[in-house]
């Protein structure tokens, strides 16, 4: 069994992580805020083993303390004889005690009545101490669903925020210097019907109709690379590939991928992007990838603080300009 570094994992929550930046163009504040929510929603998942574990443990001191409210001292510990009387009454009476019992559960695990065990309640013991290999896999699972959630959300705000700049500021935005150069002709010519959708009125929804007609895509790095690149002038960083070769942001994508579509083994694409991260390059092809909370840790931060630089890339920008 590998070391899960859990507690690294529990600090994501601990020591929150900046999802909603600071911005001045107000055009961006639909984009900025779906990323705050769902950026949140993937932390929020490294809450959810510790919660599950704060939960159980109440629920079983709850019900210890039930038995002791209702049977007395001499069944807290052993509950054989009260369950022995239950299988002597009618059935109906079994279940009013039973129901009886069971609200009793309720009202202490909502503190609505008081504990007799007080100081045992208050010390939960904490996640770490529970982890084994019978649940060892369970939050590898946990951490890999995490890092496929934290690059759905990246990948989200990409598409968004792209298109909200170019509706913003088409003029320079929506040109889409071509992929092989203007000798391919630059292929801007839009159908009528996607005109007389907008009642000829495109000035700013640019950004929408060039997403939509797929003209630029965003479900593969290189497409958000691709789409960013063509449409931001030099100098902007954001033009430029030395931005979009963070390691954060390439290994989070590949090992979302490994995850998402080769069951966690690597492949060839994984190994030569990553090849020279430390993190990785020990790696060859049909490895098992092993996750632990460091790394998770390490690569969801990494990944959201890319993109808080990328939404203020685009914003400075946009003032700017």
């Amino acid at each position: 069994m590998h070391d899960l570094k859990v507690e690294h994992w529990l600090l994501m929550v601990i020591c929150p992580i900046t999802v909603k930046p600071a911005f001045r163009t107000p055009e961006l504040r639909d984009a900025v805020e779906a990323f705050a929510s769902n950026a949140k929603r993937a932390i929020d998942l490294a809450t959810l083993p510790n919660m599950m574990c704060h939960v159980g443990q109440r629920i079983m001191m709850s019900r210890l303390s039930a038995h002791f409210i209702k049977y007395g001292s001499d069944h807290c510990l052993d509950t054989s004889e009260p369950e022995a009387q239950l299988l002597r009454r009618s059935a109906e009476d079994a279940a009013a005690e039973v129901a009886d019992f069971q609200s009793i559960v309720k009202d202490v695990f909502h503190q609505r009545v008081k504990s007799p065990f007080r100081a045992l309640n208050d010390r939960i013991s904490p996640i770490t101490d529970f982890v084994d290999e019978g649940i060892q896999q369970s939050y590898v699972t946990m951490m890999s669903t995490q890092i496929i959630l934290a690059w759905t959300a990246f990948e989200t705000l990409a598409g968004d925020l792209w298109e909200a700049a170019v509706n913003a500021h088409p003029k320079t935005l929506a040109k889409l210097e071509p992929k092989g150069g203007p000798s391919q002709g630059d292929g801007k010519a839009l159908p009528l019907s996607v005109l007389d959708k907008h009642d000829y009125d495109i000035q700013h929804k640019m950004g929408t109709i060039l997403r939509n007609s797929k003209r630029c895509t965003f479900t593969r790095l290189d497409d958000i690379v691709d789409a960013y690149s063509r449409s931001f002038p030099q100098p902007s960083p954001l033009s430029r590939g030395a931005m979009w070769q963070d390691a954060d942001l390439v290994a989070a994508c590949k090992v979302r991928n490994v995850f998402a579509h080769k069951a966690g083994r690597v492949d060839d694409d994984f190994v030569t992007a990553l090849k020279s991260d430390p993190r990785f390059r020990q790696y060859s092809e049909r490895d098992q990838l092993v996750l632990d909370g460091k790394l998770t840790t390490d690569l969801v931060r990494g990944l959201f603080k890319f993109a808080v630089s990328l939404i203020g890339q685009v914003d400075d920008w946009l003032v700017s300009n």
